[in-house]
């Protein structure tokens, strides 16, 4: 407790917003830098560098296992609780689960079409669909699968949104996209 300020770092966790914590986050820096200050101060104290000893990242884990053990410890266990979910969700949000294969087959059909085509969205439901089936993944997730996905067809030279000619919305990525059906992600991203 001598090593880092406490009220400041209960004050950044005390309340965690879902929304802005994975954007602008406030509690993870605080928690990061009560790690690294404790993970510093533990290396100058095991300064001898004898053979075996943990390296700086085994430290800083520790450390920050220390930290959360200390939150847990500050705030009620239900603030506790909820504000290391949020947490967790912001780092499993971060990226896209799911393997993309080549979609060479969707290029291909897809790369010269300038109005709804058969082809092209039977091709791309097909392909959404077989890639969908892998995993369960959340809504945020979905939207940067999706983006990701779009990415990928746009560099192999398929330039019309065939989100929008196909109508692929947010629900074809995600199974569990309940509450959002419908939501089209043409608007959301301008297909890359």
């Amino acid at each position: 407790e001598r090593t880092v300020n406490t009220s400041k770092l209960v004050e950044a966790c005390r309340t965690v917003d879902p929304l802005k914590e994975c954007c602008r986050p406030v509690c993870r820096p605080a928690i990061m830098d009560a790690a690294l200050q404790i993970s510093g101060r533990q290396m100058m104290i095991n300064n001898d560098n004898m053979a075996g000893e943990m390296n700086h990242t085994d430290y800083l884990n520790d450390c920050k296992g220390v930290v959360y053990s200390y939150l847990s410890k500050q705030l009620s266990s239900e603030v506790a609780n909820k504000a290391f979910r949020i947490l967790s969700a912001c780092k499993v949000n971060k990226v896209c689960p799911l393997t993309f294969k080549e979609p060479s087959d969707v290029i291909a059909v897809c790369k010269n079409v300038a109005a709804p085509s058969p082809t092209c969205c039977s091709s791309l439901n097909t392909y959404i669909a077989e890639t969908q089936q892998k995993i369960l993944i959340t809504n945020k997730q979905a939207i940067i699968c999706a983006t990701q996905f779009g990415s990928m067809l746009r560099g192999g030279g398929v330039m019309t949104n065939v989100y929008e000619l196909c109508d692929v919305d947010l629900k074809d990525f995600s199974i569990q996209a309940f509450g959002v059906q419908g939501l089209l992600l043409f608007p959301l991203l301008e297909f890359c």
